[in-house]
């Protein structure tokens, strides 16, 4: 075209191209300040978590692990060295010990590394709902501000430096609010995507691997599926099958990463299971007669994650007497929960209007790491857990909703996430970390309050600011009530944070967590249990005898702390002092066969060796195939001289038990005891192949050969258990018999 050649555009084209032409200048400088608001928020966000980890760089709290993230580490561990499809249907979350999995694979074992790619995530999700904030609400400052909430605000801090599965929930669930977000900016934003729904459907299917991934993050996240299903069929009208196909895309994006993890179980525990096998005994957890709305083990004072799984299986076939697969155990709490709901509706609703208050209650009600206890050690949270905590947040976010009312339509989705979420922990039991997904979308209305009420003062309109102030007072009030506040949850931490010292071998600081667990609450029963393990594994049998005394003040029916007291005794040599309290905790907890294992030892300690014997019969009435109580009852019988009884019952332990070393070892003895030499030796024998290790067995086979009068060969046998244990008395003196005896090498 010759470059002369007029423009085919009319004068009225001419116009609206420079419309077109101002919009999208207009357009690109609204986007351009979103970016540079979710920019300054991710700065401020990760300047004050570097703060928090550069002053928490040398506390015990980040020298250790205890409580989920021991166990996260310790599966990531396992998974980094090469065991990416483990060996059983998940019962916890996946997907965060695997992203544990590949920094280790990556930069080697370091938690300073977990932790510093942790702040960078959470910063990132700060910034992300800033820009969410700014869409939805298509105002910049209401973004930066809603960003500086949740970057100042404590408990997030708190919980992304933990060694949880938290800071992924706070991505997740803002890179949803983005995808959720009206795209483009004001009045010149393409009027197609003034809802996602008709944005696409690539932005679809990322909303369902978002909610997949949040999923095998926290398993409840399955509950906003319905919700975001009915948000992309109801969304920008149409017809019935471009509804059905936007939920379809968005179906299966969820599809995309929930799938193949259903596949993986199958393979490997032969259950098709989506995500994880513990919803059951979570619910039961949460709705059963004695639940209180926070967590409960199923065994009392087994509250470590590691018993979570074998508790949850234990009691389930031992009350249905047979092998239960995961997803039977499942169903069976499930039942027994669904059970105490139809017999106790009332009870159940009470229950579960408590729960409800918990989920809106300041309190951030902890399992294993309290925010209370980092506090003492943290300037940064110190500063800020007063003024930016949960109980601040939900009441402006309140203020923000009457504000924002009259486009409801608009935000409803908004709503049904927020309720859906609170709904979902208060179905099961109230963790701080199970209700912090509501967090962001709060500090989005809490943005809203705080610029809209600051706006009508300034223009001095004070009758608009009574509802809108009445509601924010009614809402602190409920939402700041002391009637939920966690018993001692400094000293419930500072007591976890001691034992995983000790575990450690850092002996001095498990001492001085101790004392600052006392110090916080003197009488607490756990911590007191939890010294006198501590001291008792040391040899303070009387320091532990002390604390166990004092944990019994608090808590006199638990069968576990008379059984502890009476092990205590025993080991400090009094069995007929520990008699009493091993007999509470069997009248306690008749099932228990450990108590009775412990009862029947005291008693043949002090020569009762009739109701030790019946004691042992029990517990294998309880449990059939148990070793340790035949072995035991062995033992006693042996005691008794009662050879020929000893050996059936030793014999009955290697058929449930083939390569049980101490069975081998006193089988041989009571068939030397009756003359059956030949047979003695063949037990010393696999003792000694199966475990080469253990000098005893080596020193009886030698006495066996010696009352053969095979000497020379017999003392072989005493210096290989004296290599293995060089001040084992026995053998020692064995030896000097053996060379002292005719015809021995000289």
């Amino acid at each position: 075209m010759p470059r002369n050649q007029p423009s085919c555009a009319t004068p009225k084209d001419a116009g609206a191209t420079h419309l077109a032409r101002a919009a999208t200048r207009s357009g690109h400088r609204r986007r351009g300040r979103e970016w540079r608001c979710a920019a300054a928020v991710l700065l401020l966000a990760a300047l004050i978590r570097a703060a928090y980890l550069w002053e928490m760089r040398s506390s015990p709290f980040f020298a250790v692990l205890f409580g989920d993230g021991a166990e996260y580490d310790r599966w990531a561990q396992r998974v980094a060295a090469g065991d990416w499809l483990g060996s059983e249907v998940f019962y916890q979350a996946p997907l965060y010990p695997y992203f544990l999995a590949v920094i280790y694979r990556l930069f080697g074992h370091s938690l300073d590394v977990v932790r510093g790619v942790q702040i960078v995530i959470g910063s990132v999700a700060c910034g992300l709902l800033a820009l969410a904030t700014t869409r939805f609400f298509d105002n910049a400052r209401l973004g930066l501000l809603a960003g500086a909430l949740l970057a100042l605000h404590a408990p997030a801090i708190f919980f992304d430096a933990l060694i949880q599965k938290s800071v992924l929930d706070l991505l997740f669930m803002t890179l949803l609010l983005l995808l959720l977000a009206p795209g483009g900016s004001g009045a010149n934003r393409d009027q197609r995507c003034r809802d996602v729904a008709a944005c696409g459907g690539l932005r679809l299917l990322a909303i369902g691997v978002v909610l997949g991934g949040f999923a095998l993050t926290r398993e409840n996240a399955l509950i906003l599926v319905p919700v975001i299903a009915a948000w992309a069929f109801v969304a920008n009208g149409a017809a019935w099958r471009v509804r059905l196909g936007r939920v379809g895309l968005m179906l299966a994006g969820l599809a995309v990463v929930l799938l193949p993890v259903g596949v993986r179980n199958l393979a490997v525990g032969g259950e098709f299971v989506l995500t994880t096998a513990q919803m059951g005994p979570n619910f039961y957890i949460g709705n059963h007669p004695a639940a209180t709305g926070s967590y409960q083990p199923l065994r009392k004072w087994r509250a470590e994650v590691k018993y979570e799984r074998l508790d949850a299986t234990e009691l389930a076939q031992a009350d249905l007497g047979r092998e239960l697969t995961a997803g039977e155990v499942s169903r069976y709490w499930m039942g027994r929960a669904f059970e105490f709901i139809a017999t106790e509706p009332g009870a159940w609703a009470r229950l579960l209007a408590r729960k409800w208050m918990m989920v809106w209650n300041a309190c951030e009600t902890t399992d294993t790491e309290s925010i209370e206890a980092y506090r003492d050690a943290s300037r940064v949270l110190h500063a800020l857990g007063s003024a930016t905590h949960f109980g601040v947040i939900a009441p402006l976010a309140a203020m923000g909703m009457w504000w924002t009312r009259r486009d409801w339509m608009r935000l409803w989705s908004l709503y049904a996430i927020l309720l859906a979420i609170a709904a979902g922990v208060a179905l099961f039991y109230v963790f701080a970390r199970y209700r912090y997904p509501m967090v962001p979308i709060l500090a989005m209305f809490a943005a809203v309050g705080i610029a809209e009420t600051a706006r009508q003062v300034r223009a001095g309109a004070w009758r608009p600011l009574a509802i809108p102030g009445a509601l924010l007072l009614a809402t602190a009030a409920a939402a700041n009530a002391p009637q939920f506040a966690q018993l001692n949850p400094q000293a419930i931490t500072y007591t976890n944070l001691a034992g995983a010292l000790s575990d450690a071998g850092r002996l001095d600081d498990a001492k001085a967590a101790f004392q600052a667990a006392l110090r916080v609450a003197p009488d607490l029963p756990e911590t007191h249990f939890a010294l006198a393990s501590f001291l008792e594994a040391r040899g303070d049998y009387v320091g532990a005898e002390t604390h166990l005394r004092a944990a019994l003040r608090g808590h006199p029916d638990l069968a576990e702390l008379h059984a502890a007291l009476g092990r205590a005794l025993v080991q400090r040599g009094s069995p007929a002092d520990a008699i009493d309290a091993l007999t509470t905790a069997v009248r306690l907890e008749p099932a228990s066969e450990a108590n009775r294992l412990q009862l029947a030892d005291a008693l043949g300690r002090t020569g009762r060796t009739e109701e030790a014997g019946q004691h042992l019969q029990e517990a294998i009435r309880l449990k059939p195939r148990s070793v340790a109580a035949r072995y035991n009852l062995g033992n006693l019988r042996m005691r008794e001289q009662k050879f020929d009884a000893a050996i059936a019952l030793y014999q009955e332990v290697l058929r449930i038990d083939a390569g049980h070393v101490g069975t081998l070892n006193n089988l041989g003895i009571a068939l030397v005891q009756t003359g059956r030499l030949s047979e003695a030796r063949e037990q010393f024998q696999a003792a000694i192949r199966l475990h080469p290790q253990h000098p005893e067995a080596y020193n009886n086979f030698g006495r066996t050969l010696m009352q053969e009068g095979k000497s020379q060969e017999a003392a072989e046998y005493f210096r290989a258990a004296l290599r293995i244990a060089p001040e084992h008395a026995a053998a020692k003196a064995n030896l000097q018999a053996a060379t002292r005896a005719p015809g021995a090498a000289p």
